[in-house]
């Protein structure tokens, strides 16, 4: 899980431009609105980062690759 985890984080920092941390997520969602549905979802990857990588908080379950199938039809949508 903690590959799966970096290469969405990955595949973030690319659609956003640099990297993407959660406080910048309001400003990505502003700059990209078409993933705004997924919300609530990206807040709990990036809490589970925080968690996993550098021991903040709690992680909750989260279903990564389902997160990443719907970010990637967002995303074919848009093209």
């Amino acid at each position: 899980a903690p590959q799966a985890r970096q290469v969405l984080h990955r595949a973030l920092d690319a659609a956003f431009g640099r990297v993407l941390i959660g406080a910048d997520l309001d400003r990505f969602l502003d700059r990209a609105p078409q993933y705004t549905p997924l919300r609530d979802r990206l807040a709990l990857f990036f809490a589970g980062s925080d968690a996993a990588f550098f021991g903040l908080g709690e992680s909750a379950p989260q279903d990564l690759p389902a997160l990443a199938r719907d970010l990637a039809a967002i995303e074919r949508g848009r093209r």
